[in-house]
């Protein structure tokens, strides 16, 4: 049955609770007139247009919460639209599993216990990765100094040497493609980054290392979580009846081993789509070479390395600016800086002293991370404009 549905503006309070009044449940209510239903959601006239409603007890299994909460992308918009379902899952203590496939919103205070910050880490390979999906809780292990404990099993690079092998194949033979693409209309794996998406083949290419096999540095734990999160990605992708390649470096590691398999697998795609497929090989172009390589013109071993020449931040900015924008953008710099000296005496932070501070970053949230000190003051001192003026506005 179609649902009704008409402007933002047209449900008043009076309009709600009428149309409320024709059904006898909530389930019936949001089937048959969706707008009336988000129009109370969103206004908190709920519980007024429902009280005259039957509650209808369901008997909630696992599998039928995560039916529930598949729509929603937060636990807030799952408890705002579905309390009942919500409040059985955290009785039952099922909410983590239920709710594995949604971002997470904000939380409510005193939710980032250690525990929490040591669980969000360990679903992310690099600490880039790790505060670009989970700031708060990597912000938060950055207050508590538990950053060593919380990037203990990270690796410092944001593009491991095997999607690096990926691009560079797909660049060099022309083959159009997405890289960490987002299925944004899908709740289920919403906030699921795939590694590859090819969409002429309508094919998923998913890198695993070693982490996919055995957990971050043999941990259980996380080895349970990572091949859950594994399974929702690819039993999805199969329901979606989109191909799906895995590639495994405990059994492709070379770049021809790799390249191969690729290869076989977009054959195997052209041939029963009966698509005409002609792989020609061209050598990158200086501006390809230096996107694909980007992640890899110094290994952790030599960051590391020139970090230990200096005592502080900006010496090591003014000394080597490759080496330490490189541990900055790959999420190095923690591990780098744990040596040095950070300076805090009472008024440190003059105007000059911020905008210099401000000019080693290219982004605010980066600025904020590294340095929240000089930010706040910037801030509070009515500098931040003048201070970031030079820096890539974020993304709304």
């Amino acid at each position: 049955m179609a649902t009704k549905s008409a402007p933002n503006k047209y449900w008043t309070k009076s309009l709600v609770l009428a149309e409320a009044r024709k059904y006898q449940t909530r389930s019936e209510w949001k089937s048959n007139s969706l707008g009336s239903y988000k129009a109370a959601l969103r206004e908190k006239w709920l519980e007024e247009a429902a009280s005259h409603m039957k509650v209808v007890k369901i008997n909630w299994t696992l599998d039928s919460l995560k039916a529930n909460a598949a729509p929603y992308p937060t636990r807030g918009k799952w408890k705002e639209a579905q309390p009942a379902a919500y409040k059985t899952a955290m009785t039952k203590c099922l909410l983590d599993q239920v709710c594995a496939h949604m971002a997470l919103g904000k939380m409510p205070n005193h939710y980032w216990t250690k525990e929490r910050v040591l669980e969000s880490a360990r679903k992310f390979p690099s600490i880039a990765a790790w505060n670009s999906a989970e700031v708060t809780a990597y912000n938060k292990a950055k207050k508590n100094n538990w950053m060593k404990e919380a990037t203990a099993h990270m690796h410092a690079l944001a593009m491991p040497i095997g999607p690096s092998i990926i691009h560079q194949f797909l660049m060099s033979h022309d083959i159009a493609y997405e890289a960490e693409k987002r299925f944004k209309d899908h709740p289920e794996v919403a906030s699921k980054p795939f590694d590859f998406y090819l969409p002429k083949f309508n094919l998923i290419i998913e890198y695993h290392g070693r982490q996919h096999k055995n957990g971050w540095r043999n941990d259980a734990k996380s080895k349970v979580e990572i091949q859950a999160n594994d399974k929702i990605k690819k039993d999805w992708a199969k329901n979606q009846k989109i191909n799906f390649l895995e590639i495994r470096v405990w059994e492709v590691k070379k770049a021809d081993e790799i390249g191969r398999l690729i290869t076989q697998t977009l054959m195997s795609i052209a041939k029963k789509t009966k698509q005409s497929l002609e792989l020609k090989q061209r050598e990158l172009t200086k501006a390809e070479l230096k996107k694909v390589q980007s992640g890899l013109a110094f290994d952790e071993d030599a960051v590391l390395e020139e970090a230990k020449k200096y005592k502080t931040r900006s010496e090591w900015m003014k000394g080597s600016s490759k080496t330490y924008r490189f541990a900055l953008a790959h999420g190095l710099a923690d591990i780098a800086t744990r040596h040095m000296t950070f300076v805090t005496e009472h008024g440190k932070w003059t105007k000059e002293n911020i905008i210099q501070s401000a000019k080693q970053y290219v982004r605010k949230a980066e600025w904020r991370a590294n340095e929240s000190s000089a930010y706040a003051i910037a801030h509070r001192k009515g500098w931040l404009a003048e201070a970031t003026a030079h820096m890539i506005k974020d993304r709304k």
